[in-house]
């Protein structure tokens, strides 16, 4: 009876980190975390491109859907 459902994700619409475009953006903000975290001023930069990154995917998500 449960057999189905158990095989089935929790989320299945749950997207992963790994899975988006801007992975290598977020992967270098925090190889600088890492690097500066004294200082995260220093990793200003890599934020900002992130976050510009995922503006532009979930653009193109909402757009995709209509």
């Amino acid at each position: 009876m449960g057999s189905t459902a158990a095989a089935r994700p929790p989320y299945p619409s749950a997207a992963r980190i790994s899975d988006s475009q801007c992975f290598p953006q977020y992967t270098a903000s925090l190889k600088c975390l890492e690097q500066f975290s004294t200082d995260k001023s220093k990793c200003q930069e890599h934020f900002d491109i992130y976050k510009e990154c995922k503006k532009k995917e979930v653009k193109f998500i909402l757009f995709k859907w209509y």
